[in-house]
């Protein structure tokens, strides 16, 4: 079973997605999973599924699926670079930050040191995936 919490926050940690209106999830204008009153979980493409049928992978899998159906294709392809990188193989990103890590700085077209120029300590600790260890290790390698 999948609470419709669980939804706004897989739909949310995607990127340039927002909450356009109570439980309507859209990237760039476009709309890519909405939950009804009744618990239905809508998406692009995608037949509506009931969230007491479906456990949190499903439905973390079924939001991104409808995510990927409307994404730009520039966005949808930093994700799936993102989704593969590795850490200490992007550019000069400290392995020591970890894939999760890495993978919310690539997720965000950061590839290198250089890019976090003007990110704020505050910002960068907000992104899923950036946890306090990773943070201290991109200031001190900065």
């Amino acid at each position: 079973m999948t609470t419709p919490a669980q939804i706004r926050k897989a739909a949310l940690a995607l990127p340039d997605a927002v909450e356009v209106e109570t439980w309507v999830f859209a990237v760039r204008g476009a709309p890519f999973a909405t939950v009804t009153p009744e618990k239905i979980l809508q998406t692009p493409g995608g037949e509506d599924i009931a969230l007491d049928d479906v456990n949190g992978m499903e439905s973390n899998a079924l939001v991104r699926q409808g995510w990927f159906a409307v994404a730009p294709d520039e966005l949808a392809e930093r994700l799936r670079t993102a989704d593969k990188a590795v850490a200490g193989q992007v550019g000069d990103l400290p392995r020591a930050i970890g894939t999760p890590a890495t993978r919310a700085l690539v997720e965000r077209g950061i590839t290198c040191l250089a890019d976090l120029q003007g990110v704020a300590v505050d910002e960068l600790a907000s992104w899923h995936g950036v946890g306090p260890r990773a943070v201290r290790i991109l200031g001190e390698s900065r």
